[in-house]
């Protein structure tokens, strides 16, 4: 539980910066926020259960995948 409350005020400190920088309103940037925050210690949580046989970055990029479609891309906003 310590490492629930733990995370959601990880996710409440970086919610109000993310809808300062982006096009999300402050409810799009908590639940995006959550999903980042949250997604990234199941990823966790599954390496810890499939004994650490990949690199971490693994379970995270493949985890966190989905919700690149939420996410601006750089490129979008600053082609080269």
């Amino acid at each position: 539980m310590a490492v629930c409350a733990n995370l959601d005020r990880a996710s409440q400190r970086i919610a109000p910066l993310i809808a300062a920088t982006s096009e999300l309103t402050e409810t799009q940037a908590r639940v995006t926020t959550n999903a980042l925050v949250f997604g990234y210690f199941a990823a966790l949580e599954q390496w810890y259960l499939d004994g650490g046989s990949r690199p971490i970055a693994d379970y995270v990029e493949e985890g966190l995948r989905p919700l690149r479609s939420v996410w601006p891309s750089s490129d979008h906003e600053h082609p080269a």
